[in-house]
């Protein structure tokens, strides 16, 4: 199955096995959703509300919807040297399993009202935990996070993310199950120079075709297709709608095609993922919805990585980043003659993976790292490779998912 086809299949006898093609016959994205409005995110389809209580550290409200009491919870879950993060809960007569009784979308613009009013007379958190049970309630907040959140400067982050003292003291002991965390990424002095924006009913279509989204971050929603065998992954476009005819690619888009081609061009480089190429011999193809650019990608399926794993590639990371300004273009020369210079940390760190995939390799991943970090600094990115941006292959073998980002530094 070739990248594009999730687009352009246009044959009226679709391949036997469409467990990588949702979109077959007529279909096509772009028409599949411009025939109905969003009812999501309209303040007509809420609740009324009324807050209980709200301070610097909590709110509380509630709503009658038809029978039932919703009820909506902000809570402070940090202290006060910690950065700012907020837990958001909500519960209908009592249960925070679903919201039952047909009116979903309702119970969640109430929800999202029950938001916007708290961000209207208290600072932004740098956090958001949203805590839920079930696939479906994480489908919601990524849905959020996509519409809402994401043009109000919020990515989707892991549990690791979060300040140690979040983890150690959060009521579900650390463990990050069946929650959602949204990270504040435009501070004072830093933004993004876009943030992406992915049209909910993209999610809604996939999920109904049986694709089930996996993984979510500041620019992709990563979804395991249904047999299992690898990833589709829908690049968001921007917020604002184009009014060119011929819709401009995102600066984003324009850094993930130097990322796909670095990683064809080296594709027997073991560390780096395997895109599926479409026509052209390109891994990705476009499509428009809605006056906005978006790109599919056909992806090897990756796994999440250990903890102590990812740390030690984060930090080799670091390493490889702070190493480019030494002048020393051999990556191996390199370790061996500043090993002993390293932090403690970054020696145990050095050693465990040695250990683990051996001195050749750990010297080629160096070697890729800091490939990775002069691209990053010719084009005036960022170098994005903390622990969440590693995955591995089901053999354990580590492979860098998202080595970038764009920033721009600006003056107060």
């Amino acid at each position: 199955m070739r990248a594009n086809e999730f687009i352009y299949e246009t044959s009226s006898n679709p391949p036997a096995d469409d467990s990588t093609s949702p979109i077959h016959g007529e279909e096509r994205v772009d028409e599949l959703f411009t025939s109905s409005q969003s009812k999501l995110g309209n303040p007509s389809k809420a609740y009324p509300l009324e807050y209980l209580q709200m301070n610097n550290s909590r709110m509380t409200a509630q709503a009658q919807a038809g029978d039932r009491w919703l009820e909506v919870n902000l809570t402070r879950v940090s202290h006060r040297e910690d950065p700012r993060v907020l837990e958001i809960s909500f519960e209908v007569d009592g249960s925070m399993d679903t919201t039952g009784g047909g009116d979903a979308i309702a119970i969640f613009n109430t929800v999202l009202a029950a938001i916007n009013h708290f961000l209207q007379h208290q600072s932004a958190p740098d956090f958001f935990i949203f805590a839920g049970q079930g696939v479906s309630r994480i489908s919601l907040y990524n849905r959020m996070l996509s519409r809402f959140l994401g043009p109000a400067g919020y990515a989707s982050v892991t549990w690791n993310d979060l300040p140690i003292s979040v983890q150690d003291n959060w009521w579900q002991g650390g463990s990050g199950a069946d929650v959602f965390i949204a990270k504040r990424i435009q501070k004072e002095s830093q933004q993004l120079d876009e943030v992406s924006f992915t049209d909910y009913r993209i999610n809604d279509y996939l999920e109904a075709r049986g694709y089930k989204l996996i993984g979510s971050g500041l620019d992709q929603l990563t979804y395991l297709t249904p047999n299992q065998q690898m990833v589709l992954k829908i690049f968001g476009s921007t917020e604002k709608k184009s009014r060119r005819k011929n819709i401009p690619f995102t600066a984003d888009q324009m850094m993930f095609f130097k990322w796909a081609d670095y990683c064809v061009q080296n594709s027997t480089n073991p560390f780096l993922p395997k895109f599926i190429e479409g026509e052209g011999g390109k891994p990705w193809a476009p499509f428009d919805l809605e006056n906005r650019r978006y790109l599919q990608i056909w992806q090897e399926r990756l796994y999440e990585i250990d903890n102590e794993t990812g740390q030690d590639l984060g930090r080799l990371a670091s390493i490889a980043y702070s190493s480019q300004a030494m002048g020393e273009p051999d990556a191996g020369k390199y370790l061996r003659q500043w090993a002993k210079t390293f932090t403690k940390w970054e020696k145990s760190s050095l050693r465990r993976l040695t250990k683990r995939f051996g001195t050749k390799q750990v010297v080629l991943l160096f070697k890729t790292l800091r490939e990775l970090a002069a691209h990053a600094q010719d084009q005036n990115w960022s170098l994005d490779l903390h622990e969440g941006n590693f995955l591995q292959r089901k053999n354990g073998f580590p492979v860098i998912a998202d080595p970038w980002a764009i920033v721009t530094s600006r003056s107060k």
